[in-house]
């Protein structure tokens, strides 16, 4: 039974396409029998402006390993619904006046690199702009591990330490934010 298990653990790693990180944990008293190795999932992927995100699974949280020491906001959206399209503006505005955030957005309509980064452009965004489909298997990630059905606008704040200190469905605002982030 251990054997089916593992083997089906091993094969949906290999589907997903996620990179194993294993680290051996010490032995604290050397006649205890060797502590065995805890595997911690790491996603890659490409903004359209062809910055490499690197997010690390934490027990309470992502580490963002590009971005040490920053709050990170994950931003789920659709790039034609309106509250979305809110949302971005408010984030852009956030982004120009907070420089100790990052935000990632990820698209999950469908565009492909080369629209989602013309509508970047266009409506001058200045923050890392991910196409979903080349981030599926932390998008699928994302849904399980915070039960999340798909409603966007959907949102995941994570302090410097990467650490989740707040998930909303729906418009946040800059007061909002700040409650959230400067605590």
């Amino acid at each position: 039974m251990k054997r089916v298990i593992l083997s089906l653990s091993l094969i949906a790693t290999f589907v997903l396409g996620v990179e194993n990180n294993t680290t051996a944990t010490k032995d604290v008293n050397k006649s205890a029998p060797k502590a065995e190795t805890q595997k911690v999932l790491t996603f890659n992927f490409k903004a359209v402006d062809g910055t490499e995100i690197k997010v690390q699974e934490m027990k309470n949280g992502l580490k963002y390993l590009n971005f040490p020491d920053k709050n990170v906001i994950l931003f789920f959206y659709i790039y034609d619904g309106a509250p979305c399209q809110k949302e971005l503006e408010i984030f852009k505005k956030y982004k120009e006046q907070n420089k100790d955030v990052e935000i990632i957005a990820v698209e999950l309509k469908g565009l492909d690199k080369d629209k989602l980064l013309k509508y970047s452009q266009d409506k001058k965004l200045n923050f890392y702009n991910v196409v979903g489909k080349d981030a599926m298997n932390f998008v699928q990630y994302i849904a399980y591990r915070a039960q999340w059905q798909g409603t966007v606008p959907f949102i995941i704040i994570t302090d410097k330490n990467g650490e989740v200190k707040y998930i909303n469905v729906g418009l946040m605002n800059k007061d909002q934010l700040d409650k959230v982030l400067k605590k």
